[in-house]
């Protein structure tokens, strides 16, 4: 299952989706804080970047700029999950090469970890086009749909 490092510095945000993502197969690192992260991805490679672009001290932006993802880590996937909806932080965030921008409210650790299998099956782009990775969770899931209760026979 994918590598995950989570950067979140809400301690009780942060335990809900390690412990979910885990409990689903991910191998989730947890980091309070966009320096600690740049500590991380110095020495290990993930799969995926989960980056709360809100943070105290260091932006989510800040890291994404000092931390050069697409040039040292480019299979990397950055994931923003954040509730900050400025368009400006979309821009800059999707211009330093984060697949998704995905508002946290949205996405509790069932549907996130649904959206990371997805992730990680959406095949990598040829060289010199642009990724094209879904934002939202397949309607159907399990050959169920989401929130349906299957019937009993």
């Amino acid at each position: 299952m994918a590598t995950i490092l989570l950067v979140e510095d809400d301690e009780m945000i942060r335990n809900m989706y390690t412990t979910g993502l885990t409990k689903d197969g991910f191998t989730v690192t947890p980091v309070s804080s966009a320096g600690e992260a740049l500590t991380v991805v110095e020495g290990q490679q993930f799969d995926i970047i989960l980056l709360d672009m809100l943070l105290g001290g260091m932006s989510g932006i800040d890291f994404l700029e000092s931390a050069q993802l697409q040039i040292k880590s480019p299979q990397t996937k950055v994931v923003a999950l954040s509730n900050i909806g400025s368009d400006s932080v979309k821009e800059r965030a999707n211009a330093m090469g984060i697949v998704a921008f995905l508002e946290k409210a949205d996405y509790d650790p069932i549907k996130l970890s649904q959206y990371l299998n997805t992730l990680m099956t959406t095949p990598a782009p040829a060289a010199g086009t642009t990724s094209v990775v879904p934002t939202e969770v397949p309607e159907k899931v399990d050959g169920g749909v989401l929130g349906e209760v299957p019937k009993q026979e």
